[in-house]
């Protein structure tokens, strides 16, 4: 833009262009400036106060060195919490200098204080609970966890303090002596010794060193202590999830009660090829069947726990899928299988924890080459107790079975985090022991692990003192059983609660006491919006429920543009009457719209997006009846046919000195909003009701489309200008009515 001087005078015209010129600059500073504190927010989100360092500056010429040094920290830092996300938080256990601590392994991983994964001391994985007593205690037996502890105040053994140890033991390594630096010219002298400072933040991990070195080029002397960087990783949510993980085995005895799950399905019907029954009676001569205790440990070693194990999962976490069961009828007719449906939601492991690990994803494995420990009746040969005294049944033969087992066998749980190191994915692998005896898990007297952050106990199970509460579950449309998961919100503390499922009487039902307090019952089915219902439950007290599940409807849909015109007499924008909508253009346009639900209703908070490319095709939509706050743009983007504004000379009169002359280069957009539409509390929002989702096939969404801009400014020229966009709520409550969506059959 250039500004010439000319002969022409005139009070207004002068004015508004240093109007003009003083509003542009306003505008970069403004933008400027948010910039610089978003950065600085960036770059110290999630870091503790305290821990915020004050970064020496460092000449231009030394910042090569400085950049190479903490690229090694960080390449240092991401190799030590890989190595500790492979031993359970332990970088090496084999060296007690590197863990902190010792180990004890032996050759069955029952009687060690590790798994062994291929035979070498370098692939343990320390169990964080397990029996620390032999197999075979009776009494007072002890268990105990090898978890370390995140923060460096819980000692050597921490996930910190052994960073710290890696990173100084293993820096020099990286930086080779700075020889690459020599060779250019760089004197480098190291001042001191290194001291590593790692910090395990909310969200990332921080990486600090101190270390005096002194660099030297062409005569010009820097000295640098401090060194910092960050590593791309939440290990505290890691950490974590691990930890709720292990205490769900502790307080609810996971792994044991699914393993008798397991023994109960492999042994029915009773059979020789199966495992030995816990319970069986037969009749009939000859009906005398044995097992032996070599047998059935192989049989489990390999055909029941491998997959067994694997079919463990954690509610809600990222790869959780609810396996709905169905059988068929003898014509061929699927139906809902109540029994085999029970038997897969034993499966489901519900954390009970307040915080959601979405993000995470959980496996467990068992392999079949780890042996277990397995006692039957204290037998090698198990066989049935034949039934005496009865003479007149003598002939007959009644044989009881009964078996009690005694079993404990390690199970590796690998929680993955594929968004951890900018998608590189990070896993972590630890150790819990699975351990029965006499058909019952153990009961040990123990303190469950803390989280980082610290746990509160309005979950814990003897908190649940109201009276009993019959919740029941149903579609709110088709009025059917929906099968849900229950929590109690206290605070915010959620508090898992149980499942509602069929009753027999074709109802879902959840019949359990809550905890006493003031909150909130959530149902939550992933094919449903969630249903949080206020409530205050009194000690002692109970009641019955009914909670009408939203369903979420898959729509097609589709999307044209209304075009607005330029109307030079009121310099404003028009839409012709009776003009029909037109389509978006596939080669240049695309349409988006987002949808947020804004009803005051016991339905949780919901936003769904809509993008079309074309209108002749149809998208899917995910959504449910409600008011509807509603965001839509129309996009153009074309390289070979980008919207041009020709270059404009406007010349403006000042006051008792020369003119002043704005020219206006040539601007072209290849990308562009050129419409779209604003339904909010001030334009009115969308209704969508029951009636018009569920009663149709199909929806048309319509939005404003702006003529291309020919001016840098409607002020300038009378004409559609650049600021067109900064209308679009305006026309978007004018035209509201043609904004209206089509509901088709």
């Amino acid at each position: 833009m250039t500004v010439k001087m000319s002969s022409k005078r005139g009070a207004f015209a002068g004015r508004r262009a240093q109007i003009t010129v003083f509003m542009i600059v306003g505008i970069i500073l403004l933008f400027s400036s948010a910039l610089l504190f978003y950065i600085r927010g960036q770059i110290v989100e999630g870091i503790p106060e305290e821990f915020i360092p004050t970064i020496e500056e460092v000449p231009l010429e030394a910042q090569p060195v400085k950049v190479f040094v903490e690229d090694c920290m960080k390449r240092m830092g991401e190799v030590a919490f890989r190595q500790a996300g492979l031993h359970a938080g332990y970088i090496d256990p084999s060296d007690s200098g590197m863990s902190g601590r010792e180990f004890m392994v032996g050759i069955e991983p029952t009687e060690s204080d590790a798994l062994m994964m291929m035979g070498s001391d370098n692939s343990r994985v320390p169990y964080w609970w397990y029996l620390k007593s032999r197999n075979t205690c009776s009494g007072n037996c002890e268990f105990g966890s090898l978890r370390p502890a995140l923060g460096k105040g819980g000692g050597d053994a921490s996930v910190e303090a052994q960073v710290d140890r890696y990173i100084e033991r293993n820096l020099n390594a990286c930086l080779q002596d700075f020889s690459s630096f020599r060779d250019q010219g760089f004197t480098v002298t190291v001042m001191g010794p290194m001291k590593s400072d790692v910090r395990v933040a909310e969200k990332e991990v921080i990486l600090l060193l101190d270390y005096p070195i002194s660099v030297e080029l062409q005569g010009r002397k820097t000295d640098i202590s401090q060194f910092y960087t960050k590593l791309d990783l939440n290990f505290k949510e890691i950490y974590n999830f691990a930890t709720e993980i292990t205490n769900s085995e502790i307080e609810m005895f996971f792994l044991e009660l699914h393993t008798m799950d397991l023994i109960s399905m492999y042994s029915w019907p009773s059979s020789m090829e199966k495992l030995p029954p816990i319970a069986d009676v037969k009749i009939g001569l000859g009906d005398y069947r044995i097992w032996t205790r070599a047998e059935t440990q192989r049989k489990m070693e390999s055909f029941v726990l491998p997959p067994g194990i694997a079919m463990l999962q954690i509610d809600q976490s990222r790869d959780f899928s609810r396996r709905i069961m169905l059988e068929q009828d003898s014509k061929g007719n699927y139906a809902y299988d109540r029994v085999a449906q029970g038997l897969a939601d034993k499966t489901i492991v519900a954390l009970n924890n307040t915080q959601e690990f979405r993000r995470l994803a959980a496996d467990f494995t068992y392999l079949d080459w780890w042996p277990i420990y397995l006692n039957i009746n204290n037998q090698e040969v198990v066989g049935p107790r034949s039934v005496q005294g009865f003479d007149i049944l003598s002939f007959i033969g009644v044989n009881e079975y009964r078996t009690w087992y005694d079993v404990s066998f390690p199970v590796m749980v690998t929680v993955m985090d594929s968004d951890a190191f900018a998608g590189k994915g990070y896993t972590f692998r630890f150790a819990l022991e699975a351990n029965i005896r006499e058909n019952n898990h153990t009961s040990p007297t123990y303190v469950n692990l803390a989280q980082d952050s610290g746990k509160k106990l309005a979950c814990n199970l003897n908190q649940r003192n109201s009276g009993i509460y019959d919740i029941e579950t149903v579609d709110s449309v088709t009025g059917e059983p929906v099968t849900a998961r229950v929590d109690f919100v206290l605070g915010n503390e959620a508090c898992f609660v149980g499942f509602t499922s069929p009753d027999g009487e074709n109802r879902t039902r959840l019949v359990a006491p809550l905890p006493v307090g003031f909150g909130a019952l959530r149902a939550n089915n992933e094919s449903y919006l969630m249903n949080e219902q206020r409530m205050f439950t009194s000690d002692g007290v109970g009641g019955n429920m009914t909670v009408r599940m939203m369903p979420y409807r898959f729509i097609n849909a589709s999307v044209f543009a209304r075009g607005l015109s330029y109307d030079v007499m009121s310099a404003g924008y028009v839409l012709p009457g009776g003009a029909p909508p037109s389509a978006l253009s596939p080669q240049a346009e695309k349409a988006m719209l987002m949808f947020k639900r804004v009803d005051d209703d016991v339905l949780s908070g919901f936003t769904t997006f809509l993008i079309a490319y074309n209108s002749s095709s149809t998208s899917v939509l995910k959504i449910v009846p409600g008011r509807y706050e509603v965001s839509g743009y129309i996009f153009y983007e074309s390289k070979t046919n980008p919207i041009r504004i020709p270059e404009e000379h406007i010349t403006y009169e000042v006051p008792f000195s020369d003119d002043v002359t704005v020219d206006l280069n040539e601007s072209l957009f290849d990308q562009y909003q050129k419409g779209g539409m604003i339904l909010d509390n001030e334009t009115g929002y969308l209704e969508i009701t029951e009636d018009q989702l569920f009663g149709s096939d199909r929806v048309v969404f319509y939005l404003l489309r702006f003529p291309p801009p020919i001016t840098h400014s409607e002020g300038l020229k009378n004409a559609p200008g650049l600021e067109q966009l900064g209308k679009l709520k305006e026309y978007s409550a004018i035209y509201k009515e043609q904004l209206q969506p089509d509901w088709l059959t």
